[in-house]
């Protein structure tokens, strides 16, 4: 299989569209075949063959421990093939090609997730004995690979993975930290002594892998790392290490001379002089500069690096001074015939314009305006008084009139955008003005032709509709049509097409409901944003998804075209994790459209990428993709249980062992309770897996009870009101009937924090009667909502599901009394009689405020 895995890998890095394409086919048809991946590593470790085929293998090989390493993976990888794989790579350190031997690192660490130290318990202590030996490149790929392995042990977040990685750091912890002080010792010295650069370079190469291996050593391989000498000794070393490292000479002798130069010719009075003929000299428009912006005013209003820091000008105050004298000997009003001095009045202008910020109490700004600036205006980003505004707003108008000069136009769009831009804006002073301001730039944005020019433009209407809102419904006609038109020219303009997806954005929002219209354009658009596999979507995707999300939660109604963007959706999900939050909430806001689509067609792929992302993601993502099986499990109890069942395990096994994240432990058990509470067939069905995975012939019975031990130790720290009567309905549904005796063990505990989510949650009525806070008793009409300009459909949606949720439609104090009564039937009065009496005094007080028996 060799000779045939070569040819189609050396097809796959072929420039030939056709040839690569079927390449890409016969690797995918061979991912599940026996022997691909021995192949595979053949040719990775073959330094004869090219290096871009020996990437093409290593790239599939990591592929293939991805998707079918796992044991339970569908056409996962052959036991004896892994162990073929794992004894090899063991071997394959003397890798020259340092990219390749990169990736052969990142593998390894791949499958020492999986497989370490249970079913690879070799892999650490033959990196270590690697590490001792003599030879240069092996211990450097060695310890390349020791970092990765260690970095992906240390993401485990399980109990039994977090034990095993401090088990690893107490074996390794001194040997790594001896290591990374003789090679950092060995830096210091040939550094200090000029010794080769080479020996140099590689010393600090190993002491910066060794000084990160021990970075996730400390961080995760300790319980208290202040209760431990080692871990302590590393932190007193590093801080001696420091120390040594700082005061190493960082600065060139002559360096320095060139800067005390610099500063004895720079006095205030050579940079005054400079300052002002920078201004009146350098800032003054050219006869070219005049003739562009007669032929081609489009190209001369562009500024391409004015907004860039490293334009910004230097020595502000020395400037200040120079800019407030040059506008006292220019503010009058010039002779029209003098076209030096308007020029000269026009760079000062300019200049002015770049350091407003720099000059706010310099100059008064109002007084300027009111005398001088109403016929003169060069407006950039100032101090105004909120009553000149509505003269601004005027005097734009009159400069963005079609019979006035493109330049002039140009620029006072610029300047109306800042003058919107500004915390004190009111959108009621401005609405007065909207009408006539949205027309002009409509026409502004049709006449102009370069396509930065039609972006700005645009990016200002966009703006504008950002800061009206909804009050643009009446004047947008025109440019809903327009759009269409404008992004099929833009093609090639990526830059542009950026800017018409922002505007589509900020018009979903303004438009509501009322966004159906522009349905048939924005599903096209966001297909091609979204699509991975469309050129251009590297440019659109952040957008894309904004756009679409804004689609999603102003839709009345689901339609077919909405529902078919979602095919999109796995391959963004697969691609990267860098847009995960804004996709996750865009599966959510389908979950809320169109529930029995989702479950039906939708859901198991997603369920699926996210099962495999789920292990690697950080807290927040984690959080973030617990929320979205919670949103299933709000929509549809019994089809989102069902939907999530692959995941269900994970998320048992979690509460089971204790997850030491709050946020996350407190999302895993609320998906446990809604579990219970929607459908208890598959809660116990959930438990039985648990226990057989568990192994050692632990009983379902045991499970359960550990599971609630964790359950009321972890509700405590649990902040939100909501969630804690969640997680106490929960809990009084385990006193019903079915339930195993290991439930009255925790008896005086579960009642415990019943009592005190009772008491967080309840006030008392006019007639003293105690009232739950969280209950919705009124179902809201549809015309509820008809004044709220600023409620989605989305949000409307959210809350019609929140009037179904048990945590404000169930009463806890009813759900507790009914339960009760239930036991005392099922076990009798004496025993009940006894576990009342496990009750501390004063949570039997409190309980006899709620409820009777």
């Amino acid at each position: 299989m060799d000779a045939a895995v070569i040819e189609v890998l050396r097809q796959a890095v072929s420039q030939d569209p056709d040839v690569l394409k079927s390449a890409e086919q016969t690797l995918k048809q061979w991912e599940t075949q026996q022997g691909f991946y021995i192949a595979l590593y053949n040719v990775l470790s073959n330094h004869s063959l090219a290096v871009e085929v020996r990437w093409i293998a290593i790239v599939y090989l990591k592929i293939g421990v991805e998707r079918y390493w796992r044991k339970n993976a569908p056409n996962s990888i052959e036991d004896s093939e892994k162990e073929f794989l794992r004894q090899h790579l063991l071997r394959n350190f003397e890798e020259p090609v340092n990219p390749l031997a990169v990736q052969l690192a990142i593998l390894i660490s791949k499958i020492a997730r999986y497989d370490c130290p249970k079913e690879w318990s070799t892999l650490v202590p033959t990196l270590l004995e690697i590490i001792r030996r003599e030879n240069s490149l092996a211990q450097r790929q060695a310890l390349l690979t020791l970092h990765y392995v260690v970095k992906a042990l240390a993401s485990k977040r399980l109990a039994d993975g977090q034990r095993l990685f401090r088990e690893l750091t107490a074996t390794m912890f001194n040997f790594i930290l001896n290591l990374w002080n003789t090679y950092t010792e060995s830096f210091l010295i040939m550094a200090s002594n000029g010794a080769d650069v080479n020996q140099i370079q590689e010393a600090l190469e190993k002491a910066l892998l060794l000084l990160r291996i021990l970075r996730q050593l400390i961080v995760n391989g300790f319980s208290k790392p202040s209760e431990s000498q080692d871990a302590m000794l590393f932190l007193k070393v590093v801080f001696e290490r420091t120390r040594t490292c700082l005061e190493c000479q960082t600065k060139d002798p002559l360096v320095l001379r060139a800067c005390q130069l610099k500063q004895e010719f720079f006095t205030p009075d050579i940079l005054t002089e400079i300052c002002s003929r920078l201004v009146t000299h350098y800032f003054i428009l050219t006869p070219t500069d005049l003739e562009m912006w007669d032929t081609h005013p489009e190209s001369f209003i562009v500024d391409d690096g004015g907004e860039s820091w490293k334009y910004s000008l230097r020595f502000r105050d020395v400037l200040a001074s120079v800019l407030v004298d040059l506008m006292k000997q220019h503010h009058q009003p010039v002779d029209p015939n003098n076209l030096h001095a308007i020029l000269v009045k026009d760079a000062v202008y300019r200049a002015v314009g770049l350091a407003a910020f720099d000059l706010y109490d310099e100059v008064n700004f109002d007084q300027w305006f009111s005398t001088t600036l109403k016929e003169e205006l060069k407006v950039r980003n100032i101090k105004l008084s909120t009553g000149l505004r509505p003269e601004l707003y005027k005097v734009m108008i009159e400069a963005l009139n079609p019979e006035e000069d493109l330049g002039v136009r140009l620029a006072a769009s610029n300047a109306l955008k800042l003058a919107i831009d500004d915390f004190q804006f009111n959108p009621e002073e401005f609405s007065h003005f909207l009408e006539p301001v949205f027309s002009l730039l409509f026409a502004l944005l049709k006449e102009v032709n370069e396509c930065d020019t039609k972006m700005h433009v645009l990016y200002v209407l966009s703006f504008i509709i950002e800061r009206v809102g909804s009050g643009i419904k009446p004047h947008v006609g025109a440019l809903s049509l327009y759009l269409p038109e404008l992004w099929q020219r833009s093609e090639v303009y990526n830059m542009l097409r950026c800017a018409i997806v922002s505007t589509l954005i900020q018009l979903e929002k303004a438009l509501g409901s009322e966004s159906a219209i522009l349905e048939p354009l924005v599903v096209g658009v966001v297909a091609l944003s979204c699509d991975v596999n469309q050129e251009g979507h590297v440019y659109l995707v952040e957008e894309g998804l904004e756009l679409w999300l804004a689609l999603l939660e102003n839709a009345p109604a689901p339609t077919p075209a909405i529902m078919d963007l979602f095919r999109n959706m796995p391959a963004l999900l697969d691609k990267s994790t860098e847009n995960l939050r804004i996709c996750l909430y865009i599966i959510q806001a389908y979950v809320l459209l169109n529930p029995q689509d989702f479950f039906t067609y939708r859901g198991s792929m997603v369920i699926e990428t996210l099962k495999t992302l789920l292990s690697d993601l950080r807290t927040d993502g984690r959080v973030m993709a617990l929320r979205l099986f919670e949103m299933c499990l709000r929509a549809s109890p019994q089809q989102g249980a069902e939907l999530i069942k692959p995941i269900l395990l994970k998320i048992f096994e979690s509460v089971y062992n204790g997850e030491e994240y709050p946020m996350v432990m407190t999302m895993n058990l609320s998906i446990v309770a809604r579990v219970l509470l929607g459908s208890r067939d598959i809660f116990v069905q959930v438990i039985s897996d648990l226990a057989q995975n568990i192994g050692t012939e632990t009983r379902e019975e045991v499970v359960l009870g550990k599971m609630i031990y964790k359950w009321i130790n972890g509700m405590p720290l649990v902040s939100q009101t909501e969630r804690r009567k969640l997680l106490a309905l929960a809990l009084c549904f385990l006193l019903g009937a079915n339930s195993p005796p290991t439930v009255l063990e925790y008896f005086s505990h579960i009642i415990a924090n019943i009592v005190e989510t009772l008491n967080d949650i309840t006030k008392y009525d006019n007639m003293g009667y105690p009232v739950d806070t969280l209950m919705m008793t009124d179902q809201p009409s549809p015309s509820q909502y008809e004044d709220v300009d600023y409620e989605t459909e989305h949000a409307q949606r959210q809350k019609r599901l929140a009037f179904s949720d048990p945590v404000h439609s169930i009463s806890l104090k009813d759900t507790l009394q009914s339960q009760l009564i239930m036991l005392r039937s099922i076990v009798g009065d004496n025993q009940f009689d006894q576990l009342m009496l496990t009750l501390n005094s004063e949570i039997d007080e409190q309980l006899k405020d709620y409820i009777s028996l």
